[in-house]
């Protein structure tokens, strides 16, 4: 899958974020979340990669280890230097971003997300409060890239590269 070429200026969004997997029956299975809220109910591919903007003063493996916890409720991510360092993956169009990502072999259950206030229905003025994400699991690869956002393909593809599969 190919995407527009575009320039990283300070209008550009930065995330980062982790895949952990694991390896069950010769197979490599991702950690994916269901993203919450309101807005996400009936739209195709609502799997993510748990991952999030970072903040100000924030490095980008600092944002990834953050979002992770709060977005999937586990609290064991190991130090950069044993992470599988991945592509950064951009998405152009009429909100540009980056993403860069990391990978790490882990295990572990779904226990919740924070929560964020998100306006519904859509331009209504009034807020609900929903979770960043509903549910997260494991999934074999080939089935995870048909789950998540198109643009988040090629990071899963990239792992299957760098762990041989």
């Amino acid at each position: 899958m190919k995407f527009k070429q575009f320039t990283i200026n300070e209008s550009t969004k930065k995330s980062s974020g982790l895949i952990m997997y694991k390896r069950v029956n010769n197979q490599i299975e991702v950690f994916i979340v269901r993203l919450g809220g309101k807005s996400w109910l009936n739209r195709p591919r609502p799997w993510s990669i748990p991952k999030g903007l970072i903040d100000q003063g924030e490095n980008d493996f600092q944002a990834a280890t953050r979002e992770f916890k709060e977005e999937t409720g586990i609290d064991l991510v190991p130090k950069q230097s044993t992470m599988i360092d991945l592509s950064p993956i951009k998405l152009s169009g009429k909100y540009p971003k980056v993403v860069k990502l990391w990978a790490f072999e882990g295990d572990g259950k779904f226990s919740g997300s924070n929560t964020f206030q998100e306006e519904w229905p859509y331009k209504s003025g009034k807020f609900i409060t929903s979770p960043e994400s509903s549910e997260g699991d494991f999934y074999p690869i080939s089935k995870a890239k048909q789950m998540v956002h198109s643009y988040q393909i090629a990071a899963l593809d990239e792992l299957e590269k760098k762990l041989k599969v």
